[in-house]
């Protein structure tokens, strides 16, 4: 809502939780609250530390910036 709010609701973006490696309880189960608050917004849990989930956020860095190009075109 408020990038809408600031004229920016077009622009793609994405989620990221850093630090899984500190969750308490299984990611899975952190995964479906974050879903739950998030709705339909993409999102990535990585840990910097362990490397968990770097590779699905460097893809969905690519997905963003290869969309953002072709609409360009």
């Amino acid at each position: 809502k408020t990038l809408e709010e600031i004229g920016a609701g077009k622009i793609p973006s994405l989620y990221v939780f850093n630090k899984v490696d500190l969750m308490e309880s299984i990611p899975r189960i952190r995964s479906a609250e974050i879903r739950r608050f998030l709705g339909d917004q993409e999102f990535v849990l990585c840990s910097t530390l362990t490397k968990e989930g770097l590779p699905a956020l460097r893809e969905k860095i690519i997905e963003k910036v290869s969309a953002q190009d072709t609409l360009k075109t």
